[in-house]
């Protein structure tokens, strides 16, 4: 029976009470309904429980001795600062080192621009004016400038600083040349005294400026080169209007040239390609001689490469032989030396020698009254050769063409013929001068 039905029956059988016991009742009656409730209720799912892991036991700390009678007592050990909060639970992070900032760069305007521009045989001073409108500065002319009529086509707009460019160049080929003077003048002046203008004077290299016919001052310095080996060639590429010799200052082995600025140019490129050392390409190489002597050597080479062949060898090829050591020094470049190498192992070849020595034993004559006959005879020969070696074909000349015998008087038998005989064995009876 459910609850509320049990207490409307039991509720008209109780006597009437009281207002706070009324109120007490009713309380009890909803508290008891409530509790009946409860317990009639299906059963509900039972609540998840999540196991909590087990917290290992901390270490036991041993109870510090107690010290003995008479003795002081030891100190208690003061506890360890705990750490704040914030560096209990933050983890520490490597700071990143700041990148500065490159400023920023505003971005360049646009350049003017100017034209379409057609110029057919204009005067000077309209092309002067020209150039004055276009680059805002005052240009000072002098009384006289040479007369010229300028043709100029500019077929599609062009920034203003290169239509400036193609203006000066056909005032330079005129013999009209136009000098700085400050942010608000330039000079007007004839090219063959410009020198004496102040032309402008370029400090760094004149490969970062575009080519053109402008007049400029540049100083050029040697580190290799002779300055009075390089300039006399240098001269025939300048400008001959300028009529402005290089001014050369040897000790400092430097030169200062006034021209265009596109011959600047060619003489900077032609420096920066012949300033260069000499011996970036030598080699020194060293030869030791085996079977000659060293400066026996270094004479038959020289006798060899004069002539025709000294002009094939490097001028700054030399040689030369230290006969302390029997060793050949070359300084050449690196090329020529597998000559050399060819050249010198061939005159220092090992050959067999051409004299030889020998005993004879005599059997019936004093070898002193030999020797003494010996050497006559050889001294004799060898002065008759050396008195005869200026006749050529002597030899030769008595075989081909022999003089007849003459006839025998009487009816003799012709004597024989001794010069023939001689002529044949003149050759065999010469000795060699190194026979001893």
């Amino acid at each position: 029976m459910q609850p509320s039905r049990l207490f409307q029956r039991l509720l008209p059988k109780m006597p009437r009470l009281s207002r706070p016991a009324s109120s007490l009742l009713t309380a009890l009656s909803v508290f008891a309904l409530a509790n009946l409730s409860a317990q009639e209720a299906p059963p509900g799912p039972a609540p998840e429980t999540t196991e909590t892991p087990a917290t290992p036991p901390l270490p036991e700390t041993p109870a510090p001795a107690e010290p003995a009678p008479g003795e002081p007592t030891p100190p208690a050990p003061s506890p360890l600062p705990e750490p704040p909060p914030a560096a209990r639970f933050r983890p520490t992070q490597p700071t990143q080192p700041t990148q500065p900032t490159a400023p920023a760069v505003a971005p360049k305007p646009p350049e003017e621009t100017v034209g379409p521009l057609i110029l057919r045989n204009e005067k000077r001073d309209q092309v002067l004016d020209l150039y004055e409108r276009w680059t805002g500065k005052v240009l000072l002319r002098p009384a006289s400038l040479p007369e010229a009529e300028i043709t100029l086509t500019l077929d599609k707009p062009l920034p203003k600083s290169e239509a400036l460019r193609a203006i000066e160049t056909l005032l330079s080929m005129h013999n009209i040349g136009l000098t700085q003077l400050g942010e608000r003048f330039i000079k007007v002046s004839q090219l063959n005294v410009i020198r004496a203008e102040a032309p402008d004077y370029i400090e760094g290299s004149t490969l970062d400026f575009p080519p053109s016919g402008r007049i400029a001052t540049k100083l050029y310095v040697l580190n290799f080169l002779r300055v009075a080996e390089f300039i006399p060639q240098v001269s025939q590429l300048l400008s001959p209007a300028l009529g402005a010799a290089p001014m050369v200052f040897e000790k400092s082995n430097s030169v200062l040239i006034t021209d265009t600025l596109y011959n600047l140019q060619r003489i900077e490129q032609l420096i920066a390609t012949l300033d260069r050392p000499a011996s970036a390409s030598q080699a020194v190489k060293a030869y030791t001689v085996v079977n000659a002597k060293a400066s026996d050597l270094v004479n038959k080479l020289r006798t060899l490469l004069s002539g025709p062949l000294a002009a094939q060898i490097g001028t700054t090829t030399t040689y030369q032989a230290d006969d302390r050591t029997n060793v050949i020094l070359l300084i050449s470049d690196v090329r020529e030396q597998a000559f050399f190498d060819d050249l010198i192992s061939r005159l220092d070849a090992e050959a067999s020698p051409n004299t030889r020595s020998e005993v004879i034993f005599l059997k019936h004559a004093n070898s002193t009254e030999v020797e003494a006959l010996l050497s006559k005879l050889i001294t004799g020969q060898s002065t008759a050769a050396q008195r005869e070696a200026g006749s050529a074909g002597r030899l030769s000349g008595t075989r081909l063409n022999p003089t007849p015998a003459a006839p025998a008087a009487n009816g003799a038998p012709p004597p024989p013929a001794a010069a023939g005989l001689v002529s044949d064995t003149a050759a065999s009876e010469e000795f060699s001068s190194l026979l001893t």
